[in-house]
């Protein structure tokens, strides 16, 4: 009964401000004459009654489908982010492609430098249209400095193989090509946990999955956790795992990485900028459970020595390059050029 009466004085609210601020009941009747709805409408009432707005921007490139009018009633321009399941998923399960909005779009923001390739050559993106790559950056909780870093790897034990995935459950994750490159492993003799941090409506298929292939005893499910607890299973790992069929950038690859953990991951967008060269790990270019464990086994036959060293040096360069700092610094360019 309260949640219906906040929607009856919010609905109330918003016609109150049609009466009585005339400029918003100029921009209600030309976006209806668009044909946005008035359910749309009045859900995003907080946008086109904005007094003075520069930009309208719209975090995923999937959020401005029936939204492309607002800016330019309301004297704004649109900007947009293409994010992996923008350009990889949203299109191929909605047979269509974006050529209707460019015409609406100022500025364009993607994630990775595949993203931005694709955009032009598959989905129409005039190559004059202003254009930036900018990636994600490490979340402070992630950040170490170097003197810390080199005590945490230092103290890594490879005695015992545990190795960690970051992500929901979902078909796009591709989980059982990890688990057919695991139950390779276990047949060879070599021991391992797997941990899986991430929930999703796929649950109940991997938990079967992993009986059938009997590696049920080697998987420990964490579903959500924060990301205290992630990063201290981070630093108990020896080893990040991904099998994603797409991306556009592994926010989760970077933090493993951040903790010292080298990475096996499929090729897919972002990865070739995300993993660290000669030292982030290996990208497998076939989607085939058998290249998948040769690239663990390559990993995990290092020296200690080795492996130590490795995770030193990329957890130091992501902590480097991927900066809250920089990616301002690009933000606002991208704002402001």
């Amino acid at each position: 009964m309260y949640k219906y009466q906040l929607i009856k004085r919010s609905l109330f609210f918003k016609m109150l401000l049609l009466l009585k601020i005339p400029i918003y009941l100029k921009r209600f009747i030309a976006l209806r004459k668009k044909g946005v709805s008035y359910k749309r409408l009045f859900i995003d009432a907080n946008i086109w009654t904005t007094r003075k707005l520069d930009y309208i921007h719209f975090p995923f490139a999937t959020q401005i489908i029936d939204r492309e009018h607002y800016a330019s009633v309301i004297g704004a321009k649109n900007t947009i982010s293409f994010r992996g399941s923008d350009v990889n998923v949203f299109p191929i399960f909605h047979n269509m492609s974006y050529n209707s909005f460019w015409k609406y779009i100022s500025r364009v923001h993607c994630n990775s430098e595949e993203l931005r390739d694709k955009l032009l050559h598959e989905h129409g993106l005039d190559s004059e249209t202003f254009l930036e790559v900018i990636h994600p950056a490490l979340r402070e909780d992630y950040h170490t400095n170097e003197r810390e870093l080199s005590d945490l790897v230092s103290k890594r034990s490879y005695e015992n193989e545990h190795f960690v995935t970051i992500g929901r459950l979902h078909w796009v994750k591709d989980y059982p090509l990890i688990f057919q490159a695991l139950r390779k492993l276990k047949n060879e003799g070599i021991q391992f946990q797997y941990t899986i941090i991430g929930h999703g409506q796929e649950e109940e298929h991997l938990m079967f999955l992993a009986k059938e292939l009997e590696i049920e005893k080697n998987i420990n499910w964490v579903g959500v956790a924060n990301s205290t607890d992630i990063i201290a299973l981070l630093k108990r790992s020896t080893l990040y795992l991904q099998s994603s069929y797409a991306e556009g950038f592994s926010n989760s690859c970077l933090e493993a990485q951040s903790q010292g953990l080298q990475c096996v991951v499929t090729n897919v967008s972002g990865m070739r900028v995300c993993i660290q060269k000669d030292v982030g790990g290996v990208i497998v270019s076939d989607r085939d459970y058998n290249s998948f464990a040769d690239a663990i086994k390559s990993l995990i036959h290092q020296s200690f020595e080795t492996r130590r060293s490795k995770g030193l040096n990329t957890a130091i360069k992501v902590n480097e390059l991927f900066t809250r700092e920089n990616q301002k610094k690009l933000w606002l360019n991208f704002f402001t050029n």
